[in-house]
């Protein structure tokens, strides 16, 4: 048996030692080694009491961090839940607005002059909702691409719920969404949309020109 053993079963055995990891004993024989301390019993019993408030403390540390840790995992559940709740209630809200809007079969044969594209990007952007809501207007055949696309933004920063009490209240609609800021303030967003359409319709017809072509020089081989 080594001397480091031997120490190490000496200091093992004393009372002071019970339930201290083995790296505490090792630090104090070599302390003790250094300073030639090993022999005196009471220095011996003060390190040793001195390292079990150490690892106690750090006992405490080490079970405060796994409780914060729990604590926090506990917490991230509970918000998540809340926000999973939230989310399904405002669903949940919005569908419940979305049943009192008139209902339409199809959205070209209400809105004959609104181009297929420009439906497809309404929807898109603000939800079919706005078409729903759009189609108590006044001869919808009259609604081309260009304003509807406003008008769709507008209706989608107003907000279905607004949008539902006003057609509830029968106030005019169209009057309410011409004459607020937020139809002057989605000139923007409009020309935005309608430039995104005139590129997808541009490239449409650029995609049949080419297959055209290539139609031709097969032929043509």
């Amino acid at each position: 048996m080594s001397n480091l053993e031997e120490l190490m079963n000496l200091l093992c055995a004393m009372p002071e030692a019970k339930g201290l990891p083995e790296h505490f004993l090792k630090n104090i024989i070599k302390i003790g080694s250094e300073t030639s301390k090993l022999n005196d019993s009471k220095w011996v019993k003060k390190m040793l009491n001195n390292a079990q408030k150490v690892h106690e403390q750090a006992l405490i540390a080490q079970q405060k961090k796994v409780e914060k840790k729990l604590n926090n995992q506990i917490v991230s559940r509970e918000v998540k839940s809340q926000q999973n709740n939230s989310k399904e209630e405002r669903i949940k809200e919005f569908n419940e607005f979305l049943s009192k809007l008139p209902k339409f079969e199809n959205a070209s044969t209400t809105f004959p002059n609104i181009k297929r594209t420009a439906l497809f990007a309404i929807k898109k952007n603000y939800g079919t909702w706005t078409l729903q809501a759009m189609s108590i207007l006044n001869d919808t055949n009259a609604i081309h691409s260009f304003w509807a696309i406003q008008f769709a933004a507008a209706l989608h920063k107003t907000g279905i719920k607004k949008v539902v009490q006003i057609i509830s209240l029968k106030e005019n609609l169209y009057e309410f969404i011409i004459n607020s800021d937020l139809f002057k303030e989605s000139e923007n967003e409009r020309n935005r949309v309608y430039n995104e359409i005139k590129k997808y319709e541009l490239s449409i017809v650029e995609a049949k020109r080419e297959r055209k072509r290539k139609q031709k020089e097969e032929k043509g081989m």
